[in-house]
């Protein structure tokens, strides 16, 4: 793709989100909104510069929802460290499986000398969200190379391009620090769904679809397709979304 059909997404993303909430109900935000596109149209060029332009437009919102999600292929690379947060904050970054000679349950402090901390309000640039845990949750849980601390769009984004991050870890009081080399992403963090993430019930005119994640997945669409089928079936008058799960 050349810069004009780049500079044509890039409006087309733009025309969409005016129908964004928030802007439909305040002109001030709709301003501020044109002068951060008009801002970013002027740069971009390539593939990468159009990423962080549509980024930039969908984490203005400040939700969750309006986001840009690229999933990871097995052709793009990662380092593989499967991590959870702990400690009495939830602010330490631990491993949650060995990781060669570093052991489980051992404390990440930083990347390339960057603590986790500041690395957590870096990807909070990238990652559309209300609150800083839905970014601690997806930088290191969400199998998108945009949003995964660990994928090579991010380290090369954040520290350049590498073969191997150095990664400082400590383990029995002591800091250790390793040069970990990117491999291919192997699904280690697809999303695994319970059996019943999605269904629903039929009480009186009223269909309650029932919601525990979401993901858009065969399941999903299956079972759209089947409440759809039931609602033009029998007399309902109201689809209610439970997410209390």
């Amino acid at each position: 793709m050349g810069t004009n059909e780049y500079k044509k997404d890039l409006e087309f993303l733009y025309v969409a989100l005016l129908k964004h909430p928030s802007i439909i109900m305040d002109e001030k935000i709709k301003i501020k909104f044109e002068t951060l596109y008009l801002s970013k149209c002027d740069v971009v060029c390539d593939y990468d510069s159009f990423i962080d332009a549509a980024t930039a437009l969908t984490v203005f919102f400040q939700d969750g929802h309006t986001n840009i999600e690229l999933p990871y292929t097995t052709q793009d690379l990662c380092l593989r460290l499967r991590c959870c947060w702990s400690g009495a904050d939830g602010n330490e970054l631990i491993l949650e499986e060995e990781y060669e000679d570093i052991p489980e349950h051992t404390r990440i402090i930083s990347v390339e000398g960057m603590s986790i901390e500041d690395l957590t309000v870096a990807l909070a640039d990238r990652i559309p969200h209300e609150n800083i845990y839905l970014v601690k949750s997806r930088m290191i849980r969400y199998p998108y190379q945009n949003y995964h601390l660990f994928s090579e769009m991010n380290l090369k984004r954040l520290f350049g391009a590498k073969e191997n991050y150095t990664i400082a870890f400590v383990v029995d009081g002591n800091v250790i620090k390793k040069d970990i080399h990117l491999v291919s992403y192997d699904g280690f963090l697809e999303f695994i769904p319970d059996d019943d993430f999605l269904t629903y019930e039929i009480v009186g005119d009223v269909a309650i679809m029932h919601l525990k994640s979401c993901i858009c997945n065969e399941e999903y669409k299956r079972t759209l397709r089947e409440l759809a089928k039931v609602c033009n079936t029998q007399s309902i008058s109201t689809l209610v979304l439970d997410l209390s799960d």
